[in-house]
């Protein structure tokens, strides 16, 4: 979560009518935020947050929290784009990694949940029901080479009932219980 730490010397603001201004803050641990502020100074509106690692965010704050359409981006290449509550991943939103997984579809308090797409670096690809961060409920998984599963899943792993479809065309119908 973003927390305002102390700020640094001076504070530039220039007023947006009478509740909003234009601010360029730096503050005391290296952070620093340019863009709107409220009357008291802190994130809202549009703006720009950068950490002192180097991880950056840009996009709408709400009372210094991220909240609507934003991007995080880590040092490390991995990004987030997509819609915020509460400075956690909430609503629609693409996520991608360096390592070429990406997952674009729901988010609920910081974890995948609802409808998405998981694609993993070696051509696995998930289709379906997320929860908790994980596949749970119906969905397609399909191997990179070429097998598919279509059924039920929890915690990631084919529950229930399910269709197992080799490349080669040969199926097997039945129940997983893992």
């Amino acid at each position: 979560e973003l927390s305002m730490p102390e700020k640094l010397g001076e504070v530039s603001e220039t007023p947006i009518g009478s509740k909003r201004k234009q601010v360029d803050i730096t503050f005391k641990n290296g952070d620093r935020y340019t863009g709107e502020a409220n009357k008291d100074g802190w994130p809202h509106g549009v703006g720009d947050y950068t950490f002192p690692n180097g991880d950056k965010y840009t996009g709408k704050f709400k009372n210094a929290k991220r909240h609507g359409q934003g991007t995080y981006s880590w040092i490390d290449g991995t990004t987030y784009e997509g819609e915020w509550k509460g400075s956690q991943k909430s609503g629609h939103g693409i996520y991608i990694k360096p390592d070429g997984s990406k997952y674009v579809g729901g988010y609920k308090a910081d974890q995948r949940w609802g409808q998405g797409v998981l694609t993993e670096p070696d051509g696995g690809r998930y289709e379906g029901e997320f929860a908790d961060g994980e596949p749970q409920g119906q969905g397609t998984y399909t191997f990179a080479n070429g097998d598919t599963h279509t059924g039920g899943f929890k915690k990631g792993v084919a529950t229930g009932k399910g269709v197992h479809t080799y490349a080669n065309g040969d199926s097997y119908t039945g129940s997983y219980k893992n």
